[in-house]
């Protein structure tokens, strides 16, 4: 009689878990591909308009790399100046991904109010 009320709060809690983990491995592949579009800006050749082709290109195939389904996320990129003379230029990147529940935790609404809908990281380098 105890396993069955205490089987159903388990498993959600088992669920919940390894859902978390799926989440914290979606954020870490994020934040490691505006990294990378972040540097591919910074030693980029050319103008702003390249440097920002490159950093949005990179970015996606660090996400890519990480899982096939990511490939088409949304990437902003832009070269702007970051000092008050501007005297330097500093490529911003940022990478939303749509975080959707691998294993939906078996109660009404699911994770929704657990998890964060959009997972978000912007990264930014000096380029010059």
């Amino acid at each position: 009689m105890e396993f069955a009320l205490i089987v159903p709060v388990l498993l959600i809690l088992v669920f919940g878990i390894i859902d978390f983990g799926f989440m914290l491995n979606d954020r870490q592949a994020v934040s490691q591909a505006a990294a990378e579009g972040a540097r591919a800006a910074a030693v980029a050749v050319g103008g702003d308009e390249e440097r920002e082709a490159a950093a949005a290109s990179a970015a996606r195939d660090a996400l890519c790399r990480s899982d096939a389904d990511t490939c088409a996320v949304a990437v902003e990129a832009s070269v702007d100046p970051c000092t008050n003379d501007g005297t330097a230029d500093c490529a911003t990147v940022t990478v939303n991904l749509p975080f959707e529940e691998k294993i939906p935790l078996p109660i009404p609404g699911g994770g929704k109010f657990v998890f964060p809908r959009t997972l978000s990281y912007t990264a930014v380098a000096r380029v010059s």
